[in-house]
């Protein structure tokens, strides 16, 4: 998964999602709101295990794992060496010109 954005709050920004090298999501317009920050994270988020412990009436909730790969950050297509994982910057680029 590849996301390229740039994040504002005027009608300049972009939001890009490449699934296995495929243009799966495109928007442009504002990206965020007026003042606020941006910043990246990810992983599994587990809100409201207590509304599940009380509708399944158990002290514990199941276990999850989650394995991450290739994880890469940049402020460019070039920044992520994305030709190690059989990618070319310049033809992701070209889906949507």
């Amino acid at each position: 998964m590849l996301i390229n954005a740039k994040w504002t709050d005027k009608k300049i920004g972009f939001f890009r999602v490449w699934v296995n090298g495929t243009l799966s999501y495109k928007y442009s317009g504002p990206t965020k709101s007026k003042g606020k920050k941006v910043y990246q994270k990810f992983g599994v988020y587990r809100s409201f295990m207590s509304r599940y412990k009380r509708s399944k009436n158990v002290d514990l909730v199941p276990g999850q794992v989650v394995y991450f790969d290739e994880v890469r950050t940049g402020k460019s297509c070039s920044n992520l060496k994305l030709e190690q994982l059989g990618y070319v910057c310049k033809d992701l680029l070209s889906t949507f010109n």
